[in-house]
């Protein structure tokens, strides 16, 4: 389930995911690339306010991606 699903729509197009279901596989595979020295998000880390996930914490990652070499 996405929390919003108009921003996931532009982000699954901007990693040239067509499939909505592919994105899983995806994520199973940049799960293996970062590591808690790339945790970019505050501390504690802040709370969603979208109303799917809301109350759960936003964890941000920023790291070199070698699958997208970005």
């Amino acid at each position: 389930m996405f929390a919003n699903l108009s921003k996931a729509v532009s982000e699954l197009n901007d990693l040239e995911i067509g499939n909505a279901n592919d994105v899983w596989k995806l994520i199973r595979e940049l799960l293996e690339e970062i590591s808690p020295k790339d945790y970019m998000g505050s501390r504690p880390p802040q709370k969603s306010y979208e109303k799917a996930i809301e109350g759960h914490e936003l964890l941000a990652f920023n790291w070199w991606s070698p699958k997208y070499a970005k």
